[in-house]
């Protein structure tokens, strides 16, 4: 399990620490949480990390592009990549077992998790429920590492108004 290395308390006192006492603006908290959860994945798993970050960036460019013009055809195509990319690694050694040697093939740590992060983006992009943001906004979201394993599947809007005005509080905390 990612979480159960023993290293992960330091990780994430680290991570909890540097981002509430020295970090005052939400562009550096972002890129920090963005980029220390992506290392964080790239340490547990760095054979999958450059491909996840690939399509996240796919998935960015083409939400970004459904929100200013939302053609039915656009949307499709732009859900069927991270689908695609799904089914390939859950299924593909089940179909092609013969063909191909898939014990090189590494499922990239929480893929179904990312897949559908990715689907939600889309369809909320789509339906032009999405506020503009940049792509910290987005990498931040999809890459946050305390959550990337088991979910839940935050969406966009709520983590995107976190972060916009976090809040350090006591029931925070106990929360």
């Amino acid at each position: 399990m990612i979480y159960s290395t023993p290293l992960y308390p330091f990780f994430l006192l680290f991570m909890l620490l540097t981002y509430w006492l020295f970090l005052k603006t939400p562009k550096a908290r972002l890129g920090f949480l963005a980029a220390g959860s992506f290392g964080f994945l790239a340490w547990r798993q760095p054979a999958g990390t450059l491909g996840v970050a690939a399509l996240s960036l796919f998935v960015y460019f083409a939400g970004r592009d459904l929100r200013t013009a939302r053609p039915r055809l656009k949307f499709y195509l732009a859900v069927i990549v991270p689908l695609s990319v799904l089914l390939f690694f859950k299924y593909a050694s089940f179909f092609l077992q013969g063909f191909f040697d898939f014990s090189v093939v590494i499922l990239p740590i929480g893929v179904s998790y990312y897949t559908f992060k990715h689907i939600h983006y889309l369809i909320e992009s789509s339906r032009g429920n999405i506020e503009e943001h940049g792509v910290l906004d987005y990498l931040a979201y999809i890459f946050f590492f305390p959550m990337f394993m088991a979910g839940p599947i935050e969406r966009f809007g709520n983590f995107f108004r976190q972060t916009r005005a976090p809040v350090l509080s006591g029931a925070e905390i106990s929360r």
